[in-house]
């Protein structure tokens, strides 16, 4: 019997390439972002290639409400979660004195709200069946402070946090939980967070969203659907050997074991303290002041 995946976020960038990649490997899925259109060219392109049942969910996850709302339906219509990806996110560039109130809020309604309520509304079920698989998705933003991006940097630290908690205490109960965490990818995040000038962006060739989640789910049959483990560490297409420098590069913590397993652009190993990594803000000041 083919296992459900459910990835916010889905209707473009990593999450979308996620979903082709568990459709590959032949899960069911529930999609859900805020777009009804895109998703249901998504649904289509999938169960064609696929033959795999998708459903899709339009919904705005940055509404209080909305997370239950989600987990409602699926009991009402008996639908198994055996995946859960939170992917959906977004971030607003400026400083945070002239960033609207309501922008930062809904940074944190959605990166962290709710996907904390996911999380304890699914993690349930999976409890009970002693079986499941979550990611969190993350950003290299979260190891340091981001000036001009305050509140979406603190949010994915909060990610971070939770992710390496959870799976401590998940260890030995047949849950696992990985924290994805990508340095600067090429998908519509930019456009909307108004990134797309400063010097990452124009100068570091950001990595392409297909490439990141190649680096995390199942690329080929040397393992399970669903199992998240990294592949090679990259560094968001610049050298690998100038990560260290630059600040940034591909990262993720794989908590499936219930210890931190780190790799950061391509240099940092198994346990390696999160220290190591550099205290850079990943979208350094604009102008010509801004740090080489």
């Amino acid at each position: 019997m083919n296992q459900t995946a459910l990835i916010t976020g889905a209707s473009g960038g990593i999450g979308y390439e996620l979903a082709k990649l568990f459709a590959q490997g032949h899960c069911n899925l529930v999609l859900v972002a805020r777009s009804g259109d895109k998703l249901a060219q998504v649904a289509d392109e999938l169960q064609r290639q696929f033959g795999i049942a998708v459903k899709t969910i339009a919904l705005d996850l940055s509404q209080a409400l909305a997370p239950h709302f989600l987990f409602d339906q699926l009991r009402r219509e008996r639908i198994s979660i055996d995946i859960l990806i939170n992917n959906a996110g977004y971030g607003r560039f400026g400083e945070f004195a002239e960033i609207p109130l309501e922008e930062s809020l809904g940074q944190i309604q959605l990166n962290v709200l709710a996907l904390t309520a996911l999380t304890r509304l699914f993690v349930g079920p999976m409890l009970e069946r002693r079986s499941g698989k979550i990611m969190n998705v993350a950003s290299t933003a979260g190891f340091q402070p981001g000036p001009l991006m305050a509140v979406y940097y603190a949010t994915k630290a909060y990610v971070i946090s939770f992710s390496e908690a959870l799976a401590n205490e998940l260890k030995d109960k047949g849950v696992t939980v990985t924290c994805l965490c990508p340095g600067a990818t090429d998908t519509g995040f930019q456009g909307r967070a108004g990134t797309e000038q400063t010097v990452l962006f124009r100068k570091m060739r950001p990595m392409d969203a297909g490439t990141v989640a190649r680096r995390v789910s199942r690329a080929d049959g040397g393992q399970d659907t669903g199992d998240f483990r990294v592949a090679e560490p990259i560094a968001c297409g610049i050298d690998t050997s100038c990560a260290a420098q630059a600040g940034n590069g591909d990262f993720a913590q794989d908590f499936g074991q219930s210890r931190l397993s780190l790799r950061y652009g391509g240099f940092a190993s198994a346990g390696q303290p999160r220290a190591a990594v550099p205290p850079r803000p990943l979208f350094p000041l604009p102008g010509p002041t801004a740090p080489s």
